[in-house]
């Protein structure tokens, strides 16, 4: 009787075992983002004062609009500007108030 009940604890052992050995699980979580972003072509004349007022700083001096996009994201939206100076380019973003986009 000992050797059964020594057999029966020892193959619940071995089973309990396997069965936690089968749920352990190695996950790799990936994150997907998915942004909605809705951009739409805006001649520079058209982009709003407080923009050009920075575009006409110090920082973008001698910069010429070359590209302008109004760029929707949810209830957010920024311009997305590319400036070109010679065979320099440079891409700006900037929220409507002509602060840069953080």
């Amino acid at each position: 009787m000992k050797k059964v009940m020594l057999s029966v604890f020892s193959l619940g052992m071995v089973l309990c075992a396997t069965a936690v050995k089968a749920n352990t699980i190695n996950v790799n979580n990936a994150i997907v983002v998915t942004m909605d972003n809705e951009k739409t072509a805006v001649k520079a004349e058209e982009l709003p004062e407080a923009v050009k007022k920075t575009l006409a700083g110090d920082a973008y001096k001698g910069f010429a609009v070359a590209e302008a996009f109004l760029v929707k994201s949810g209830d957010a939206s920024h311009y997305e500007l590319t400036l070109t100076k010679g065979e320099e380019k440079q891409v700006v973003k900037l929220n409507a108030d002509g602060t840069p986009v953080k």
